[in-house]
C-alpha cells in the first residue's frame, strides 16, 4: 500500500500552472496522511509546503534561465549533477513497494539527469503532461519566430533544422541535445504511467511520443474555488484577458480586437510586453499581476473572458476557473480549453490567430443574453469534476493500482 509520494518539480514556489498543481496536490496529499517528499532545485519554498507530512529537499540552485553563470547553466540544463546525486539519496532511503515517484516539472532546473538512476526501474513512476517536453525540444510544439504551431514530427530532420526557439537557433541545437539525452533515458523507463490533462494532450502524446510506456490515463487538473457567485448581478462591461503577456498567449490579438470592436477590455497579468501594450492601447485597463482578492472587482465586471492563445494550450486552467465563477468564455479553436466550452451555450470558439473571427465572435457576444448564458454555465459546468478532492481521489486510486 502506498504511503510515500515523491513529488518532483523545478521550483519550490508557485510561479505558474505546473507549480500550482505540484505544490497544491502535495499539500492535499499530506493532509490525507501521506508522507510527501517534495524535491526541487530552486528556492524559496512556498508556505503551502510547510506541513508535518511534507519533507522538502531543495538543491538550492538557479533555474537555467536566471543563472548569471551561463556556462554553468548550459551544463546544468543538460545534466544536473547535484540534482541527480540528491535524488539518488532520496531513492536509496525509500521502499519501491510503498513509494510513488511523480514528476511534474524538471526541464527548467533539475534536468533529465534525474531519470538516469538505475533504482528507478523498481519504482512506480508517473509523469503529468503539463507541457510537451517529453517529446518536443522546446516544449510547446510551437515555432516562436513565426508565431505558429509546429507540425513537424518532434526530433525529425525537419524538426532539428527548424529554428523554432524564441531566442536563437543555437539555443534550439542545445535543446535538441537535451532532448536526445532525455529520450535515451525515457526509452529505458517503459513502465512509466503518463497522465494527460485534456483530450488534446492525450491526442498529441499518442501522435508524437515514440517509446513504450505502461499506461496513458486522464486526470483533470484541479481549479481554485470560485471567487464570485454565479448569481452576482453587478453590471457586466469588460472583456477580460488574464495570462502572461507574451506573444504566444495572443495578447496582440486580444487588444487589437477590443479596439476595433469598440468594447471595454481589461488585461490582468505581467510579462515582457506589459509596458509596450499599455502604451499602445491606453483605452484598455492593464492591472499588472493581481492576487485572487485583487481580481474580484474585475471578475464582477467581466462580460466574457477571452482566451486567444495562438499556440496549443495543454488545458487552460484559467478557462475552467472562469466558468466556475459563472463567466462565459471565448477561446481559440486549437487549445485544449475549447473542450470546456459548449458553443453558443457557455461561450464561443473562434479561429486561431484570426482577428476577423474573434471580432465576429465579440459582435455575437454583444448580442447574447448574458443571464441566459450564465444560467447555462451554472447548470452544465461541474465544479466538483475539477475540485481538488476529486483530483486527489483519482490520484490515490491510480497510485494504488498494481
Amino acid at each position: 500500500m502506498v504511503n510515500t509520494i515523491v513529488i518532483i518539480n523545478d521550483f519550490g514556489l508557485i510561479n505558474g500552472g505546473v507549480g500550482k498543481i505540484a505544490i497544491s496536490s502535495s499539500r492535499s496529499l499530506a493532509e490525507k496522511g501521506y508522507h510527501i517528499v517534495y524535491f526541487c532545485a530552486v528556492n524559496p519554498i512556498d508556505n503551502l509546503l510547510i506541513h508535518p507530512n511534507i519533507k522538502i529537499i531543495c538543491t538550492g540552485q538557479y533555474d537555467i534561465l536566471n543563472d548569471p553563470k551561463r556556462l554553468r547553466a548550459a551544463f546544468q540544463g543538460l545534466w544536473n549533477i547535484k540534482a541527480r546525486k540528491e535524488f539518488k539519496k532520496i531513492l536509496n532511503n525509500l521502499s519501491p513497494e510503498t513509494t510513488i515517484i511523480h514528476y511534474h516539472g524538471w526541464i527548467k532546473a533539475l534536468s533529465p539527469s534525474i531519470f538516469s538512476i538505475k533504482k528507478l526501474q523498481n519504482f512506480k513512476i508517473y509523469i503529468t503532461l503539463h507541457d510537451f517536453f517529453t517529446y518536443c525540444p522546446n516544449g510547446g510544439l510551437y515555432i516562436y519566430p513565426s508565431n505558429k504551431i509546429c507540425k513537424f514530427k518532434p526530433m525529425s530532420i525537419q524538426c532539428i533544422m527548424c529554428n523554432c526557439d524564441s531566442r536563437s537557433y543555437m539555443q534550439k541545437i542545445w535543446r535538441t541535445i537535451r532532448q536526445s539525452i532525455q529520450s535515451h533515458l525515457l526509452k529505458k523507463l517503459s513502465h512509466i504511467t503518463y497522465i494527460s490533462i485534456s483530450d488534446l494532450t492525450q491526442k498529441l502524446f499518442l501522435a508524437n511520443f515514440p517509446f513504450k510506456y505502461k499506461e496513458l490515463i486522464r486526470i483533470n487538473n484541479p481549479i481554485d474555488q470560485p471567487l464570485i457567485t454565479n448569481t452576482d448581478n453587478s453590471p457586466k462591461d469588460l472583456y477580460l484577458f488574464m495570462a502572461r503577456l507574451s506573444s504566444e498567449k495572443g495578447i496582440n490579438l486580444f487588444c487589437q480586437s477590443i479596439r476595433e470592436s469598440n468594447v471595454k477590455g481589461c488585461v490582468i497579468g505581467d510579462g515582457y510586453l506589459l509596458e509596450e501594450f499599455k502604451n499602445k492601447y491606453p483605452e484598455i485597463i492593464f492591472t499588472g499581476w493581481l492576487n485572487n482578492e485583487e481580481k474580484i472587482p474585475y471578475l464582477k465586471r467581466t462580460k466574457f473572458f477571452v482566451f486567444p492563445s495562438i499556440w496549443y494550450e495543454t488545458f487552460g486552467l484559467v478557462v475552467a476557473e472562469m466558468l466556475s465563477n459563472g463567466i462565459p468564455c471565448i477561446t481559440s479553436d486549437t487549445c485544449a480549453a475549447k473542450e470546456l466550452i459548449k458553443e453558443n451555450k457557455t461561450g464561443f470558439i473562434f479561429k486561431n490567430g484570426s482577428i476577423n473571427s474573434l471580432k465576429d465572435i465579440i459582435k455575437k457576444a454583444e448580442n447574447t443574453d448574458y443571464k441566459s448564458i450564465s444560467s447555462c454555465i451554472q447548470d452544465s459546468f461541474s465544479i466538483e469534476e475539477y475540485s481538488m478532492d476529486n483530483h486527489i481521489k483519482k490520484l490515490i486510486s491510480t497510485y494504488n493500482q498494481n
